[in-house]
């Protein structure tokens, strides 16, 4: 002290950090690519929709079949295999349903699609197809234990198969994966779909997901070349479905949804194929 001043010292402040606010802005995250280099876009493929219940299969498939029935060319074959959950025969013409044992019906199923999805006459569509497999599903274990080489002679016959696995942020969602891995199905175009609809909307979806993506079940599968692809939340999704509308239609057509929440579908539109695009190919 110098007189009758006192002088405080000088304390250097550290710089100032940017606040997260990623899990308000959805901010668009980084993905493992793995191998979405395979290019499956002149190819024929089914798509395999595996996960446990209210992951988002059935929704996800909504979209892509939707999507896909807008584009020229044959529609792709669908079938709703989930005992309980027959909701895509709501939204979708022809949405074939198993009969008897599933497993069984699945095998009839696929050997129709390689034989070229014959229609009226017997003549080849040469069709894709898409099964929306149940939450509790065992029909594709079964499938596979009784014919361990399905994936091989599937891909033989021109029938790519793709495997997409539809996680929440609860690592017991790896579930049928880890079943699926003991009996031997690792297809090479397999998908992780980590749907942030599943999380909490006061949370980063990437802390949220973090046990899942640090899993060694899931690990494996990213280091076997399978892709990730982040599934946004799709806020009017339980709207539009109640109106039995496909995606595109509610967005695009005046009805019994208001501007705003038609505005809001579109934008759900372009967020799915933007957060798909690495693996559109993949898709029926």
């Amino acid at each position: 002290m110098k007189g009758n001043v006192f002088r405080f010292p000088v304390v250097a402040r550290p710089p100032a950090r940017p606040r997260d606010v990623s899990h308000l802005t959805g901010a668009v995250r980084e993905v493992k690519p793995g191998a979405a280099a395979l290019d499956l876009k002149d190819a024929r493929k089914v798509l395999f929709a595996v996960g446990r219940g209210g992951t988002g299969k059935t929704t996800f498939l909504r979209w892509a079949i939707g999507e896909a029935m807008e584009r020229e060319g044959d529609p792709p074959a669908l079938a709703a295999c989930d005992p309980v959950n027959r909701t895509l025969t709501g939204f979708f013409p022809g949405v074939l349903t198993p009969t008897g044992d599933t497993a069984q019906w699945m095998g009839y199923f696929l050997s129709w699609l390689m034989e070229g999805a014959p229609g009226e006459g017997g003549k080849p569509t040469n069709v894709s197809g898409a099964l929306d497999m149940g939450g509790g599903d065992t029909a594709l274990i079964g499938l596979v234990k009784g014919l361990p080489r399905v994936a091989d002679i599937m891909e033989a016959k021109g029938l790519h198969p793709v495997l997409a696995v539809f996680l929440s942020p609860d690592p017991e969602d790896l579930t049928p994966l880890d079943a699926l891995n003991a009996v031997g199905f690792q297809p090479k175009a397999t998908l992780l779909v980590l749907n942030e609809g599943k999380v909490d909307t006061t949370m980063d979806a990437g802390v949220a997901f973090a046990p899942v993506r640090d899993d060694k079940t899931y690990q494996a599968a990213l280091a076997r070349g399978a892709a990730e692809a982040w599934m946004p939340r799709l806020w009017d999704n339980a709207v539009v479905a109640a109106a039995g509308l496909r995606f595109r239609k509610a967005a695009t057509e005046a009805g019994s949804l208001g501007a705003f929440t038609r505005l809001r579908v579109m934008q759900g539109l372009d967020d799915m194929a933007a957060r798909f695009a690495h693996v559109t190919s993949w898709l029926p």
